[in-house]
């Protein structure tokens, strides 16, 4: 649940200032040299994590099939409802390939329902997902979809 004074403000160091100058093209050597990261593209915040990681300086490509995982240098795992996710990893035949990959040595990012994706011990949940990073979280911590919500609120 996002709360009103969670949000960014004007001058807050993640608002990036849009008056200034459009930045420069990147050379052909930083584009040659730029990493190329998945984004797992089967739901959720897609985009979103795309654009962020052009802008990082990032080749940004969606997964969507095993044979996309071929080539990147790195994984995200975006935002959206894990069980949603879960299931359309296990429709595509990602779920043992991206498991495959992180046991290789890829680094792998996820955020929301990536992280619940990714950790050994995820509580309210029968049993883990991929299992790579090991960390705990709790799924529906602040409660299920239809209590997630936000709201302006007068103070």
């Amino acid at each position: 649940m996002t709360r009103l004074h969670d949000l960014p403000r004007p001058g807050d160091p993640a608002v990036r200032d849009t008056s200034a100058a459009t930045p420069s093209r990147p050379t052909a050597g930083e584009i040659a040299f730029a990493p190329t990261i998945g984004v797992l593209g089967v739901q959720g915040d897609v985009s979103e994590h795309a654009a962020a990681l052009e802008r990082a300086g990032a080749r940004a490509v969606w997964v969507r099939r095993p044979a996309d995982l071929e080539g990147v240098d790195g994984l995200v795992l975006p935002g959206g409802e894990s069980t949603t996710l879960r299931r359309l990893l296990d429709y595509e035949g990602l779920l043992e390939a991206v498991r495959r990959r992180g046991a290789e040595g890829m680094p792998m990012f996820g955020t929301c329902a990536g992280a619940i994706l990714l950790a050994t011990d995820v509580i309210g949940a029968p049993t883990p997902h991929l299992s790579l990073v090991p960390m705990t979280v709790s799924r529906n911590a602040y409660g299920r979809q239809p209590e997630s919500f936000a709201v302006d609120l007068q103070v």
